[in-house]
């Protein structure tokens, strides 16, 4: 997954010490294609904000939801080319 996200943020873009995995979108199964590296903050306030109900259109500008979304689909292209 480090291929995919270069071991950066998907939200920010940082390079940090601190990168966790977290589920990007509730509505879907919890899989290594909806799980996103963030910052542990980016993180928190994602799982906060989807606790709260409000969709990923609610919380995120949509070029950063396209700019993610590419990512998963690249993954979703790896998991099959190697399976």
């Amino acid at each position: 997954m480090n291929d995919i996200w270069r071991c950066r943020s998907a939200l920010s873009g940082k390079a940090a010490d601190d990168l966790c995995f977290t589920v990007w979108n509730r509505v879907q199964p919890m899989s290594s294609t909806n799980l996103v590296a963030m910052t542990e903050v980016e993180a928190e306030h994602h799982e906060n904000q989807m606790h709260d109900g409000k969709s990923l259109e609610e919380i995120y500008d949509q070029a950063t939801i396209n700019r993610v979304e590419l990512r998963l689909t690249e993954l979703r292209e790896l998991n099959e080319r190697y399976r």
